[in-house]
């Protein structure tokens, strides 16, 4: 058994744009990404019960202060099979879309950009996400890592969530978690039962619809982790499937909210997502009945910073972009005034 660990730091990693998918076309619009990952610390400063203790939303990475010195992100690729896309060059990394073609509704199998992003070449984001190959020649199961750590466990508990996506086909793979680990991290750290499972499916699989755009999962990191230093890993498994993108990993706080919630006053008000961020975010919500919505954002002295009339809007589900990119550094919050009722506000976090 082949193994091959990298300690990321710079990747060289190619998606060639003469590479062949299962049962796809070709794309220009996927590249290798071979420019170090940047790291940044989230202030304690901007932290209270509820924040972010870790995010990785690419090509950066944030990571609070406490746990910055000893934090790093590895892989290891222990199948040493081919894959059958070209010009890939180990089966988990680094890869970049420019891609914002949509079918209908639905994004292209290689529109990787989430709503609060402007694609390219009109905005300035492209879409960095981590991907794992499982089509090899000849056929086999994958056996990749993306392991990152250490970061701490407050006593409260903590919640880690992510984005994943998939082709036609469904990639399975696990979620583990470790207090026992070594430096640099090891496949071999992630002795315990997974935390999260997700098992393949074939073409079409039965959840296509949904596995071809970004899906968000979340879990509750088990208590017996709670106050200690832990590591975690996303182990790829699949068999003979095609790809695994993974997407916008984030460790919070318990008691932060994580998005669904009941109806007030004619309203269902999400967290923000991503946050913290840079520069652009999606706040969610959804209306009961047509309401005029106003989205107000106000300073840590209760300053009003910003102001989204949104005009009258009708009955369902709506996202928002906000752009911060006028903003200093920092905690912000902001609500939602609906017709003449206005929600609870919610906290975001800008870093630059």
């Amino acid at each position: 058994m082949k193994k091959a660990t990298l300690i990321i730091s710079a990747l060289a990693l190619v998606f060639s744009a003469n590479a062949q998918t299962k049962g796809s076309a070709t794309s220009g619009s996927i590249h290798k990404h071979n420019k170090a990952i940047e790291k940044k610390i989230i202030a304690t400063s901007n932290r209270a019960v509820g924040d972010t203790l870790m995010y990785i939303p690419l090509d950066v990475y944030y990571v609070n202060a406490t746990d910055q010195p000893n934090f790093t992100i590895v892989t290891q690729d222990l199948d040493g099979l081919n894959p059958q896309n070209i010009g890939i060059t180990m089966d988990f990394g680094v890869y970049y879309s420019t891609d914002s073609t949509i079918y209908g509704s639905n994004p292209s199998r290689y529109n990787m950009y989430h709503p609060w992003e402007t694609p390219a070449p009109a905005g300035s984001d492209t879409a960095f996400f981590w991907y794992a190959n499982s089509w090899f020649a000849p056929p086999g199961q994958a056996d990749n890592w993306l392991m990152f750590g250490s970061i701490t466990v407050p006593a409260s508990g903590a919640v880690l969530r992510w984005y994943d996506k998939t082709k036609n086909f469904r990639d399975g793979y696990e979620v583990l978690v470790s207090s026992a680990f070594s430096n640099p991290l090891d496949f071999g750290d992630f002795t315990g039962a997974a935390i999260f499972t997700e098992t393949d499916d074939d073409q079409p699989s039965a959840t296509w619809a949904v596995d071809t755009t970004w899906e968000l999962k979340s879990v509750t990191i088990p208590s017996n982790f709670n106050g200690t230093q832990i590591a975690i890993a996303f182990h790829h498994t699949a068999n003979d499937m095609d790809g695994l993108m993974i997407d916008e990993i984030l460790m919070l706080e318990n008691g932060v909210g994580l998005g669904v919630n009941e109806f007030v006053n004619g309203i269902r008000f999400s967290q923000n997502t991503p946050n913290p961020f840079s520069k652009n975010t999606a706040i969610n919500y959804e209306l009961e009945n047509t309401a005029d919505i106003t989205i107000n954002v106000y300073d840590v002295t209760g300053k009003k910073v910003a102001s989204l009339n949104e005009g009258e809007q009708t009955a369902g589900k709506h996202i928002v972009k906000f752009n911060a990119e006028s903003l200093s550094a920092g905690v912000y919050y902001y609500s939602l005034k609906v017709g003449n009722n206005v929600t609870s506000s919610k906290k975001m976090v800008i870093v630059k």
